[in-house]
């Protein structure tokens, strides 16, 4: 009986393990069939998109009607590849990895527009290797300082027609040429974009990105150039002149007066026979003598700034309103190529002009083609009282921040208009008050200047003296001085006021030490405070604190007040100078790539028995899906009639269809044109998806001929003859009793009764 109830449970144990197997074995059967209707989907899908594109190859690739409806059949398929990718079974994503509660692909397709918008095809294009394809990655600070200003920009890398990127560590070296990066969060937005890697650097340490810029040429070449015939664009017109190139400009220009003429603006030009231009331009603007090219490059940006133009009689500085071609106001040198080194986008600083422009920091629009000229941003205005000078600096601010406490920040001068004046008050017991008629005491920001400030007048009758700012009134006319500063009452209409800066040094032990500027702010170029992990260095100072490098915690809301990280101390012996710099010299932005797909590469095993089992791992990153995907999108990239557009790059056509039998085929004879391919194709996936089907099929048919057996046996042991089991059950009790009764009588057994 025991045998029989012990073997009885290990076969009930048996079958129900089996049982499990089955049932999770369905549920894997579910996934793999889903996946197999959506991988023949997926190879219908690239079948019938590689028969149009083999139709359209061979017709006429530059007939409009032809390249719009192939990349819409382009579109619809890769909208088609996304939906079935997406495929959801279960309440688990299948084609995810281990990531099965997230979509996994997403195209970013929302229209043909915008999807062109972006890629191009001539200076942002589509990658063209896997690794590139699949770049996932985001940098926005140095990886081994935490220090958010950790790039360099270059307009031109050694006066190529390339931008450069410059990181201040290695961290560049893993990306893949070709891969398409975003930069985001720089400065002002000066620099955000899309680019297309060009090259990287082995150690890392930067990566240069394609651009449309002309490369300076300033001796005349005899350049060829060809365009669309504007009557009928499948033809073609060729057309020479003898011209120079100029970058800053984006211009080309011809030796004789309209040699250019007949080129329309808007068409795309191909230019053969130049040194370092020979390539593709689009036509911004030609008076048939200067030909202006689109142009999308890097602004210079990061690194110390420079001083432009030291202003003097021989080379003057005017400020002129709203002269700019669309009424903006304009800063003008008085030598030809003072500004020729100033790029678009980039921002200068005015100082010493004993204006009120002094300490403002402006965005240039462009530059004129002499140098003479900047045209400032729409939204931003000069102050013309003194419409020329001839004293100050114009420096260029390319660094992320900068403060010189020796600079002027804020600048009055009642004399220059009429009716302005100062008006100093003795308030006898109560602190003394200097008032602005025509201005305000505000700096170059436009702020009130901050208590303890210190402004200095001349050209009064009796006030000319340094006094220290207790506070501003509300409308910033009125400054109340500290109590131990005293005035004499007076109207002067000649005075002149100006105020320079400070740095106030605190130990505030055990709290954390603070840095306070007096006329300035711990703000980037475009008014934002700076972010924690900001490092920068101070010198000029005179204090124990030169030559040190500190790392910001924190600033106030106000912008004045750094709050630095604890293990940075500050010497406070001299709590306040009126000199030194402070200044962090890389920029700030967000190097990034995003692949389509939003899985991972984990692979889910699968037991289908005690002895077998297999992997889930088939993704939507397998190359089979890559290819396919990879050529529908070279397809789709380039607006026709453009320089990326499909018609003028042909021989996208031949790629893609390589890319397309490459997905779908385990054999192609065709050279690679991008490198090797890895091997998986859809004919593959289908025959391993379909073993996992058979051995799961198998293996459920083996279960449930076991199980049955399994089952017979169980109904061996459980339906027996009762009467026989209980006439059994009696004997063995009987034969247990008498045994119980024997060891009894034996225990009561003692010699002393046989004595």
């Amino acid at each position: 009986m025991a045998l029989s109830s012990q073997r009885l449970v290990n076969i009930e144990n048996a079958k129900s393990s089996l049982e499990r197997f089955n049932s999770n074995n369905e549920q894997a059967k579910l996934r793999l069939d889903v996946q197999t209707t959506a991988i023949s989907s997926v190879k219908d899908t690239v079948r019938d998109f590689r028969e149009l594109l083999f139709q359209f190859s061979n017709g006429d690739g530059t007939d409009p009607e032809r390249v719009e409806q192939i990349q819409n059949d382009a579109y619809r398929s890769l909208l088609n590849i996304q939906n079935l990718l997406n495929t959801e079974a279960d309440g688990r994503y299948v084609f995810g990895g281990g990531k099965v509660n997230e979509e996994p692909v997403d195209f970013g397709l929302s229209s043909i527009a915008d999807f062109q918008s972006v890629f191009d095809g001539a200076r942002v294009s589509v990658p063209t290797t896997r690794d590139a394809h699949l770049e996932n990655f985001s940098i926005s600070r140095n990886s081994s300082t935490l220090n958010p200003a950790w790039l360099t920009f270059e307009q031109a890398d050694a006066g190529t027609d390339k931008s450069r990127i410059n990181s201040s560590v290695a961290q560049f070296s893993n990306v893949e040429v070709g891969t398409t990066i975003r930069i985001s969060d720089t400065v002002g937005g000066t620099n955000d974009g899309v680019f297309t890697v060009d090259s990287v650097d082995p150690n890392g340490m930067w990566i240069d990105v394609r651009t449309e810029q002309l490369t300076d040429e300033t001796t005349p070449v005899f350049a060829t150039f060809t365009y669309p015939n504007p009557d009928d664009p499948q033809q073609s017109i060729t057309t020479s002149a003898e011209v120079v190139f100029d970058r800053r400009t984006n211009a080309i220009t011809a030796s004789v007066a309209n040699a250019l003429t007949d080129i329309p603006e808007g068409s795309v030009i191909t230019v053969s026979g130049s040194v370092d231009n020979n390539g593709t331009y689009t036509v911004s603007s030609n008076d048939g003598t200067d030909l202006v090219v689109e142009s999308k490059r890097l602004v210079t940006d990061g690194g110390s700034g420079a001083t432009t133009h030291v202003v003097g009689a021989g080379n003057t500085l005017t400020f002129s309103s709203g002269s700019g071609a669309n009424g903006e106001d304009q800063i003008i040198a008085g030598t030809a190529g003072t500004y020729s080194s100033l790029e678009s986008g980039q921002r200068i600083k005015i100082n010493n002009t004993d204006t009120e422009n002094d300490g403002k920091i402006f965005t240039i629009q462009s530059v004129s083609a002499d140098g003479t000229t900047i045209t400032l941003a729409s939204d931003e205005s000069v102050d013309v009282s003194t419409p020329t000078v001839t004293t100050g600096v114009v420096s260029l601010r390319t660094e992320l921040f900068s403060f010189n406490a020796a600079e002027r920040n804020f600048y009055f001068d009642s004399s220059v208009v009429g009716g302005d004046q100062v008006q100093f008050t003795d308030n006898g017991a109560n602190a003394d008050t200097i008032t602005l008629t025509g201005a305000t005491f505000t700096d170059a920001d436009g702020d009130l200047l901050p208590a303890g400030m210190q402004v200095t007048f001349t050209g009064t009758g009796s006030n000319n003296a340094t006094y220290t700012i207790a506070s501003i009134s509300a409308d910033g006319a009125t400054a109340t001085l500290v109590s131990t500063d005293t005035v004499t009452t007076e109207t002067a209409a000649n005075a002149v006021a100006d105020s320079a800066g400070s740095i106030t040094f605190a130990d505030n032990d055990p709290s954390a030490d603070t840095i306070t500027l007096g006329g300035g702010f711990f703000r980037d170029a475009d008014g934002n405070n700076l972010a924690a992990g900001t490092i920068f260095s101070l010198a000029g100072t005179g204090t124990a604190n030169d030559g040190t490098n500190f790392t910001i915690a924190s600033v106030s809301t106000d912008g004045r007040t750094a709050t630095l990280i604890p293990t940075d101390t500050i010497d406070d012996t001299t709590p306040t100078v009126t000199a030194g710099t402070l200044s962090a010299t890389n920029t700030i932005g967000t190097i990034s790539a995003t692949s389509y797909y939003r899985g991972d590469n984990v692979s889910l095993t699968h037991r289908a028995s005690d002895t077998r089992s297999f992997e889930f791992n088939t993704n939507a990153i397998d190359p089979a899906f890559e290819k396919a995907i990879r050529g529908m999108m070279l397809i789709l990239q380039g607006e026709y009639g453009t320089e990326g557009g499909l018609d003028q790059n042909i021989n996208r056509v031949g790629e893609a269809l390589f890319l397309m039998d490459d997905s779908l085929n385990r054999t192609n004879a065709s050279p690679p044109p991008f490198g090797d391919e890895l091997d998986s194709n859809i004919e593959e996936l289908e025959i391993e998806l379909g073993f996992r089907a058979v051995l799961i099929d198998d293996i459920k048919n083996s279960n449930d001929q076991i199980i049955g057996y399994l089952e017979g046996s169980i109904a061996d042991v459980e339906n027996i003859d009762e009467l026989d089991t209980i006439t059994r059950l009696l004997d063995n009790q009987r034969v247990l009793e008498a045994s119980f009764q024997t060891f009894s009588r034996i225990r009561q057994l003692s010699l002393t009764n046989f004595i």
